[in-house]
């Protein structure tokens, strides 16, 4: 049997298997609209990985079609049954998929965890039956150069010896010294060494309180739970001592009697000028003090965890060393970091001819989501983000600086920034902060701005006091080219957003509005709808000018430009001022653009559904294939947008402003962090100025 399948493996625990499940189900998500995931042999209890997979790439399967066997359940069955029929059974699992899914991506068995019960590696075995192509896994921690080639070169032999395809070997946790004489020996296929990332390697708060019998005195949210936990630090001496050795993320071990430490952190916390401890366990099982009781539940450590031990401070720090990380499908921060650097040490050119088993045309909202961020990370753009008091902003900012997808300037004073973040369990120290207060920079701003607007009776003592505003300021960050792109109106209005943008920035020469887009992630296909935020009633040349517009960006991010020019009428059947601006802009954009496919009047379903299209207009060369919808005016647009939205569980990236001279963009004020990531995702690419 055959199918599209890539089955992988690694030689232990630790080999990466997590972080190579992530990446390469990345790659296959840009190129496959549904992928399934797939564990023949899953360890009792351990079915992280499917529900990490699962979650994070809202795969449509439940864990129990994500496994085959436990190894418990395996070992029984083949000794009962014997071999063959245990493969047959995996088989029908793996064909079950196949037959639902476009691939199936194959985790084996870590090659330590599973005795030697059949007459070959078992991992082996089940890529064979599936006649499945192989990524091996190695995990570089602490080997030698010489033990890793060994390594990578018996792998490589015993998969050549069944006749299997080996497609390349990953070498996880490496030390960078090896990276490049590794890539350079000729006797290994395809191999890629990614280096030890401390922040990788760290387990969470949630890895600690799921692996420990430690209590946890009082629940917090889920995203201080994925903070990672770092040294351990022993409060064993006084309260000034213990403060001068914290570092970011400690997690600090204390007997409960030691209120000294408690009150002392409590105000290091509040000053927010030390650094900010991921959890706090009080040893000894004591019960706390009333007021230290009283102290833990203040507002300032709302945010950090705390745990009771019945053990002693030093069976306490033991039991916390032996925990072992995981990447969690919450931690969205360590999946951005993970996929990160997964992409940076990884060449996926290089692997795409495992994954070039079938082709299709539909792009997933996933699929999107996934080519928009390999998109922006083509190139880091700066993009500047004046609402730096917002959480949902700092959320967003910490991933997409952990996924490489764009640098982060804040428009704020550092301490705050750093205070916030702290208190967030954020890590923003790779963000730059660009201070209002600065007099430089308002001087350097002031002066750019009154003499772009003295000819509207601006003073200079008003410019200063203009571009003091977040929003004006982030703007002339991106007029003086220390930034590349802005996003903003999570806590501002559209018209907040959009005026300095105006004042400052001016619209692309030729162009006479800024209007907006919306780029709407069906479950089949990605399309464009215009204008949905913007213009409330545009004349048949604005439209004109909305819809080549709308196109020229659609062409940017992969989508062919196909415009259908929406009305209540197709073609001849219907009359009216309104179908007659539609007819008038359908001619205009093709005097303009006479190699654009357009058309238009069209009613939505003539040209969404290729069926209606076929009766109505079946010589338009846009009906039923329209991938660029652009509305009449702006309640139409904006009316369709959010009924498609909510109705269909579509994912709608925007508002994104087209015809602004440099890249500005607007949030929603209800948008979500993904939506905020997504929309700084698109200015990145946007700021690159070029074409897929």
């Amino acid at each position: 049997m055959s199918g599209p399948v890539l089955y992988f493996y690694a030689d232990k625990s630790g080999g990466g298997s997590s972080l190579a499940a992530l990446g390469l189900m990345r790659i296959l998500k840009r190129r496959f609209a549904k992928v399934a995931f797939f564990r023949p042999i899953v360890p009792e209890g351990q079915e992280h990985d499917c529900r990490l997979l699962r979650d994070y790439f809202r795969l449509a399967l439940d864990v129990f079609e994500c496994r085959g066997f436990g190894t418990k359940e395996a070992r029984h069955f083949i000794a009962v049954y014997g071999e063959n029929l245990f493969f047959e059974r995996l088989i029908e699992r793996y064909e079950t998929l196949l037959r639902s899914y476009d691939f199936v991506l194959c985790q084996g068995i870590c090659s330590d965890l599973f005795s030697r019960v059949v007459d070959n590696d078992i991992n082996i075995e089940i890529a064979r039956h599936f006649s499945a192509p192989v990524v091996t896994l190695i995990d570089g921690y602490q080997k030698s150069f010489e033990e890793i080639v060994d390594t990578a070169r018996l792998q490589q032999e015993a998969l050549r010896e069944a006749s299997l395809t080996h497609i390349a070997t990953i070498v996880n946790r490496v030390d960078e010294d090896y990276i490049v004489p590794l890539r350079a020996d000729k006797t290994l296929t395809n191999l890629f060494a990614v280096p030890y990332v401390p922040a990788l390697a760290r387990p969470s708060v949630a890895d600690m309180a799921e692996e420990t019998d430690f209590k946890m005195l009082r629940p917090v949210a889920s995203h201080y739970l994925s903070r990672a936990s770092g040294k351990v630090r022993i409060a064993a001496q006084r309260a000034e001592k213990v403060l001068r050795t914290l570092e970011e993320g400690d997690t600090l071990l204390c007997p409960a009697d030691r209120s000294d430490i408690v009150f002392a952190l409590y105000a290091a916390l509040d000053s927010g000028l030390y650094p900010s401890v991921s959890a706090v366990v009080l040893t000894d099982g004591e019960k706390a003090d009333e007021t230290v009781e009283m102290m833990l539940q203040t507002e300032v450590f709302r945010t950090i965890p705390l745990f009771v031990s019945d053990d002693d401070t030093l069976k306490s720090a033991e039991k916390i060393a032996a925990v072992r990380p995981k990447i969690r499908s919450g931690d969205s921060n360590k999946i951005a970091l993970a996929l990160g650097v997964f992409a940076e040490y990884v060449d996926e050119e290089s692997l795409r001819e495992a994954y070039a088993a079938s082709h299709t045309e539909i792009v997933t909202p996933q699929m999107f989501r996934h080519r928009l961020f390999a998109l922006a990370s083509r190139k880091r753009m700066r993009i500047v983000l004046p609402e730096a008091q917002e959480e949902r902003i700092l959320y967003a900012a910490q991933q997409i600086l952990n996924a490489g997808i764009a640098d982060i300037l804040f428009v704020s004073d550092p301490i705050s920034l750093r205070k916030r973040a702290a208190r967030l369990g954020l890590d923003l120290h790779d963000a730059r902060c660009i201070d209002p207060s600065d007099r430089r920079l308002l001087k350097r701003f002031a002066k750019h701005f009154y003499r772009l607007r003295r000819h509207k009776g601006i003073t200079y003592e008003q410019a200063i006091d203009t571009v003091r505003r977040p929003n004006y300021f982030a703007t002339m960050c991106v007029y003086t080219g220390d930034a590349d792109g802005m996003v903003s109106g999570a806590t501002h209005s559209t018209a907040e957003t959009i005026r300095p943008a105006l004042q400052i920035l001016k619209t692309v020469p030729g162009v006479k509005k800024v209007s907006s887009i919306f780029f709407i992630s069906l479950q089949t296909r990605t399309v464009v709808f215009g204008d949905c935020a913007v213009i409330p009633d545009p004349t048949s040349e604005e439209l004109a000018e909305i819809a080549i517009l709308a196109a020229e960006n659609a062409a940017r991010f992969g989508i062919e430009p196909k415009v259908a020019m929406i009305s209540y009428s197709t073609g001849d059947s219907g009359s009216g001022e309104a179908v007659e601006k539609v007819r008038r802009a359908t001619e205009s954009v093709r005097a303009r653009r006479p190699d654009l496919a357009v058309d238009g009047p069209l009613q939505f379903d003539a040209a969404f559904d290729p069926e209606v299209a076929r009766i109505k207009c079946p010589h338009s060369p846009v009906a039923g294939r329209a991938s660029v919808f652009i509305f009449p005016d702006l309640n139409t647009g904006n009316t369709v947008y959010k009924a498609v939205q909510r109705s269909s569980d579509a994912v709608a990236i925007g508002p994104v402003l087209q015809g602004v001279a440099k890249p500005v963009n607007d949030l929603s004020r209800g948008a979500t962090i993904d939506d905020i990531v997504d929309t700084i995702a698109v200015t990145a690419v946007e700021a690159q100025g070029v074409s897929v």
